[in-house]
């Protein structure tokens, strides 16, 4: 049975679903000059939590794309596919690089205030965990309200792998875990309906 929404208690992790020469060639693509990171202050979204910077890459938004984008597509429409998950529009996406800082974890966040589904690949191995908190965003408030890091509502920890990928429900908070001194961190995110 298709569907479109996964459920919010679900994350699903999937390792080894592409080619080991696959994931090799995504990482030497984001690791090389020919895509542009352009520095951000605030990576994960505007707040007054300080050192919370990072480098991004938009690959897409709505209409508008760039040619990396049509890597991870055919990928995106694969993975939903293989997990009766029908997607209707792939509506952002965008590549981050974070490294170590200060502050450990970004802010706790959605991507988008309105339902959607979240494609999350590591391109490189390294830590910095993805956080999921025992929270989520109600569509019926006008307002998200982000929060910082509370060890308390962890409710589930993703270890970046290269060539991992999880997907789960856009409602659910999380946020990044800062790679430890002298590593960083690659992912690749899409939001979808």
């Amino acid at each position: 049975m298709n569907n479109n929404y996964l459920d919010p208690n679900e994350i699903l992790i999937i390792d080894n679903f592409l080619s080991e020469s696959h994931v090799n060639t995504i990482e030497k693509l984001m690791t090389n000059n020919e895509i542009g990171f352009y520095f951000n202050s605030q990576i994960s979204y505007e707040t007054n939590q300080e050192k919370n910077f990072g480098f991004y890459s938009i690959l897409c938004q709505n209409d508008y794309t760039i040619k990396h984008h049509y890597i991870f597509e055919p990928i995106i429409y694969d993975v939903f596919n293989k997990n009766n998950i029908n997607i209707q529009h792939i509506f952002f996406g965008r590549s981050f690089i974070t490294t170590n800082a200060e502050q450990e974890y970004d802010i706790a966040h959605i991507d988008a205030g309105h339902y959607h589904n979240v494609f999350l690949y590591y391109v490189n191995d390294t830590d910095g965990d993805t956080v999921f908190f025992d929270k989520m965003h109600d569509e019926q408030l006008k307002n998200i309200n982000y929060f910082s890091y509370d060890e308390s509502l962890v409710w589930k920890r993703v270890t970046p792998k290269k060539g991992r990928i999880v997907i789960f429900n856009g409602f659910r908070f999380h946020c990044s875990q800062r790679p430890a001194a002298g590593k960083y961190r690659i992912s690749v995110n899409y939001n979808v309906i």
